[in-house]
């Protein structure tokens, strides 16, 4: 599966939940609007949001030893 169909994919079962309560009324964290940011800026920008993190905000802001959490991929630190 690409990564294209990968996000279709997600965005597709994230689409199918039942919201928790009505927008507005509660709060609660939930990582889908990350998600959703991700797909998005990855779509725009033509490359792994990972990448886009590091070249946009971590060289500019001088964090060389910031990642971005992939799981399956070990960091050095």
């Amino acid at each position: 599966m690409s990564r294209y169909e990968s996000s279709i994919h997600l965005l597709a079962v994230m689409k199918k939940l039942p919201l928790q309560f009505e927008p507005g009324t509660q709060y609660s964290y939930s990582n889908s609007g990350y998600l959703i940011l991700g797909i998005l800026t990855s779509n725009l920008a033509g490359k792994h949001w990972s990448e886009f993190q590091r070249e946009r905000i971590f060289a500019p802001l001088g964090m060389t030893t910031t990642e971005v959490i992939s799981h399956g991929v070990p960091l050095p630190r």
